[in-house]
Order: structure tokens, then sequence, then C-alpha cells
């Protein structure tokens, strides 16, 4: 079958409620110059798209070049998909003749795309360009993968094409992977593969005929020892990489001792490099690490920053007290793993009831957790869509990290008296949820906590709450008012950014700086009373808070970066008082 131009496919998109059969809703996202947001590599272009009903963005998937076998592999892989709910991976329909193109490449009409989330953010590569100056940033980028590589080479598929084009790295930092053209998935076994990866990233033995769960082990840890490799000198990145390459390449696999990057990596003072090369080479010598336990592949999570960053800050200004922060994160150790047990509604615990491991069951439509837990383990019950109701016992103390993210049936929950921490985007994406009552211990709000919970109208933050971590409300489009208790000394980052209904807030008189796009798209926020402590506002703070009229600033040595304000179109009255002494 010979397939359209891109010109010709660009034209059919243009007019895509005539030409678009099951996705008539949709309509090409533009750019400045008038065309449609696109992307192409060997064997389709990839177009942006926005849904006219929800406006929500997704991905448009357009063949360019035959593969054969290509409809069927995509249904297999959209069944073995559907509910493998992962922060790591996207759905995915792959829809025959749904989109009508008049070609002059092809004697058909009527050509098959793949339909799928639209994800913002930057090829791995990229982004290391970007943050060759940040070594922090660096280090958190091996950490993140690392977590995606232990959890990647457990399941029964595998990619089949890992490099940097095919992993995104979100605004907030987290890793998705794209392009599943190259995928394995147990319906195939037997099969060969439609291709075999890239050259710099694929096992040098690899051919059409080795196709199973393997297929991403040596890539795998390829690329986490670049990464690592790259955190630990970036100057390693100028050095070694290229335009298709991260620092290894298949000159190196095929003769690795002639490798001069090996051997400039170890031994190194660095323990977890040393253990990266020694994986890297039983995963060469044996083409996979099903011999090794995934957990090998896992780093130290980086040190958190003791003080949310902030893009305006007055240099003058002695440095406060650092806070003592708490690590959220709760990861399962082998032992817990290997004596757990299920109950009959497919809910995953310690062998001593105290943990709360995984819900496997992602019908779940209401739970009762068993008395005696103590945590809940981080994405235990994430992807439980169909999720509306969860008691917890009060023998709970901590909730890990996105523990119920993408829970969107979730309305209501309350959390025991007892729960003292509450990990990163542990409640994100739960756009049921209505309302909330958080307990007296808890300390801080951690970063993206509520993050896109569309429904939540009311909250009351308790007083013993110190911070409130960047992205911790982003996107709560439907809370009117919060009050935010005078013991809270810090406000993160877009901590309250896209609160669209958000009519009134007020500043704690502890907080001494309102960092970057705190409040921005407040859009209902129509006045402001800045307490006198507070000693900067930074760049984009109050971005877009399009019925602000009034802002009250009590201190005339504010500094404010000359953007705090931007996009307030109805801005009148900006007053500094003056503070007697």
């Amino acid at each position: 079958m010979e397939y359209p131009f891109h010109l010709e496919y660009v034209k059919a998109v243009m007019s895509a409620a005539d030409n678009f059969d099951k996705l008539k809703h949709l309509r090409p996202v533009l750019d400045d110059a008038g065309n449609p947001v696109m992307s192409s590599g060997n064997f389709a272009v990839v177009f942006k798209m926005e849904d006219t009903e929800s406006g929500n963005f997704y991905a448009v998937k357009c063949f360019t070049r035959e593969q054969k076998g290509r409809e069927e592999c995509y249904k297999m892989i959209h069944d073995e998909l559907e509910y493998a709910n992962s922060p790591y991976i996207v759905q995915m329909s792959y829809l025959e003749k749904e989109l009508f193109v008049d070609s002059k490449a092809s004697a058909e009409t009527e050509f098959p795309v793949v339909f799928m989330e639209w994800i913002d953010g930057v090829n791995l590569d990229v982004y290391i360009k970007e943050h060759l100056d940040d070594k922090a940033a660096l280090e958190m980028l091996a950490w993140q993968f690392s977590r995606l590589a232990s959890w990647l080479i457990t399941q029964p598929f595998a990619h089949g094409d890992l490099k940097p084009d095919n992993i995104l790295v979100r605004p907030d930092g987290n890793l998705v992977l794209v392009d599943y053209d190259g995928m394995y998935v147990p319906a195939m076994k037997g099969r060969k593969s439609r291709e075999t990866g890239s050259p710099n990233f694929r096992h040098p033995a690899r051919t059409e005929d080795v196709f199973d769960e393997h297929i991403d082990d040596f890539p795998v840890v390829s690329i986490l020892l670049s990464l690592k490799a790259i955190a630990d000198d970036p100057a390693r990145f100028k050095k070694y990489a290229a335009a298709d390459r991260l620092l290894f390449t298949e000159k190196d696999y095929r003769d690795i001792s002639k490798c001069k990057l090996l051997k400039e990596l170890y031994p190194s003072k660095n323990n977890e490099i040393n253990k990266l090369v020694s994986l890297f080479n039983i995963a060469l010598l044996e083409r996979s690490l099903g011999s090794v336990s995934y957990r090998l592949l896992n780093l130290s999570k980086p040190q958190a920053a003791t003080a949310e960053p902030d893009d305006f800050e007055a240099t003058s200004q002695e440095p406060e007290a650092p806070m003592q922060v708490i690590q959220y994160s709760i990861e399962i150790d082998d032992n817990l793993l290997k004596d757990a047990w299920t109950d009959k509604n497919g809910v995953q615990y310690s062998k001593d009831g105290k943990y709360l491991l995984s819900a496997t069951n992602k019908y779940l439509k209401e739970y009762d957790i068993r008395e005696g837990v103590e945590a809940i383990y981080e994405y235990a019950f994430a992807g439980c869509v169909f999720l509306k109701e969860l008691k917890m016992p009060d023998s709970v103390t901590s909730i890990g990290e996105r523990a119920f993210e993408n829970c969107c049936s979730l309305q209501n929950i309350i959390l025991p008296v007892n729960v003292e921490s509450i990990g990163d985007w542990a409640f994100k994406n739960c756009e049921s949820l209505k309302d909330i009552i958080l307990p007296d211990k808890l300390k801080a709000i951690s970063k993206g906590t509520f993050c896109g919970c569309k429904s939540l109208n009311d909250i009351t933050i308790p007083r013993c709450v110190k911070s409130i971590k960047s992205w911790a409300f982003d996107g709560c489009s439907s809370l009117v008012k919060i009050n935010i208790p005078n013991s809270v000394k810090t406000l993160g980052r877009g901590a309250f950014s896209g609160c669209k209904a958000l009519k009134s807030v007020n500043i704690p008189k502890g907080v001494s700086k309102i960092v970057h796009s705190t409040f921005a798209n407040c859009i209902s926020l129509k006045s402001i009373d800045i307490p006198k402590n507070v000693k900067s506002i930074g760049e984009g703070a109050f971005d877009g808070c399009a019925s602000l009229v009034y802002v009250v600033i009590n201190n005339r040595d504010c500094k404010q970066h000359p953007d705090a304000f931007s996009n307030c179109e109805s801005l009148e009255i900006v007053e500094v008082i003056l503070i007697k002494t």
C-alpha cells in the first residue's frame, strides 16, 4: 500500500471536520505562522490536535510508509496496554480508514491513524542540553529514569526502540515513553520484530529474530549508565554525545575492550556508576538482565532542595534557616514483595499487613483498607479510574507518591487523623474529588498533591502545615476560596496556578516571598493584600489574573519582578504602603 505525502496529510488535517470519520471533533493546533504543529519520522507524521468538546490535546499519527502487519500488531499493543496503567506510557487506539486524503501518491483515499494523548515535554537529549549547567536537574533525571527502568524490565512487554527521541521529559520532570511501533507484547511471541531499534542503543546481536520481553534490557542499562555518567560530570556529554546517541556507540558495543568511555568510568569514586557498569557488562554478555534483580537499577533519590526556587530574589537578602525536609517517597524492597499476599479484591499487602503495596485490580469501585495498615505505597491505587469510595483506618500514617494519581472517579476521601506525610502528586488528576479534610499532624502539602483536581471546591488546611509546595493546587479550577493558616512560611512555584474560580486568598504573615507563577491564571481573583513580611514578588507570580483590579503591597522595599503582574488586564491600582518604623 502506498501512503500520502506529508503535505497531502497537512491539507487533509487542516479540514479535519470534513476528512476524519470518528475524530471529527478534533482540530489541528496551529503555530504562529498558521501551520499545524507536527513532527515527522521514518514511518509517520504526527499532528497535535485539540478536542473542541473537552479542550484536551491529542496526537494523531499518520503513516507515510508501509509496515507489514501494522494493523494486527497495533491491535495487540492496544489490548496489552489498555489495562497497563502507568505514568510511563499513554493509552492509544489504532483507527482503520479514519482519515480521508485526496492523494496523488496512492490509489487509496482512506488511511489509518493512531490516536493517543498529547504529551507536553521535550526529548531526553534536549532536556540534557538545556540543563548541562544544572547538576541537580541531571541527577534527578538519572533517578527518574532509574525508576522507569526498574518498572519497564519487570513488564511482560517491551518498548522495542528506546532512545532519547522516544523518551519525553514532562514539565514536572517525569518521564513518558512514546512511539510504540516496535513494541513487543506477549501475543506476538514467535513473530519477527518489525524494527530492531537504533544501532547506538540496541544490543549488537539483536536481529529481527530476537523479539521478546528482554529487548529493552540492554538499552535500559546503557541509557541509565549514560545519564548517571553525565550527571557525575556534564562535560562528558559535550565530549561523547552526538545527534544520534548519548555517550555510547554501536562500535563501543561491538568491541567493548576498546571503549574509551568505559575505561574513563570504571573504576569510579561513585559507587552507583560502578554498579551500573557491572549491570552494563552483564546485559552485554547475556543480552538480558533476567539473572539479576531489577532493584539493582534503582538509584538513590537526590537530596531535595531545602527551599523552593525563585526566579527573582534580592541578592542582598540574608539566607533563611533551612526547613527540615521530609522525604515522602515510599519504595518497596524485595523482602516485602517476596512475602506479599493479595486479598480477594486484588489488593496486595506486605506479609505483616502494615503496608498496602498495590491494587492490581484496576476495576475496583469501592474499597475498605484493612485495619493495621500504616503506609500506602507509591502508585498503590494509581490508575484505578472506577474507584469512587475509599475508607482508610486510623492506623495509616503515610501515603506514598502518586498513590491515587488518575483515580478520576474518586469523589470524597477522609484522611485518617494520624497521617503525617503525603507524597508528591498523591491525588493528581482526581478530577471528581470535591472535598477533603487534611489531618492535623500534616506538616507540608507536597509537590502537586492536588494538581488537576478540577472538582475540588473546599479544603481546610490545618494550622500545623508549614509549607505548600510547588503545583500543590495547580489546576484546581473549582476552588473558590482557601484559608491559608499563618503557620505556612513558604508557598511554592505554581502552588495555586490555574485556580480559575479562586476569588479571594489570604497570604500568611510569615511568607517572605511570592515565587514564580504562584497565583498565575487565577482569573477570578479581584484583589490581593500582600503582607509586610513579603520581600519579593517573582516573575509571573500573578500572571494572567485577568480580573485583578486592586493590589496592596504593605512593604515599600518589596522587590517586584517587572513581569510579576503581566497580563493582568484589569489591574488599575498597585498601592505600596510605607511601613512606619
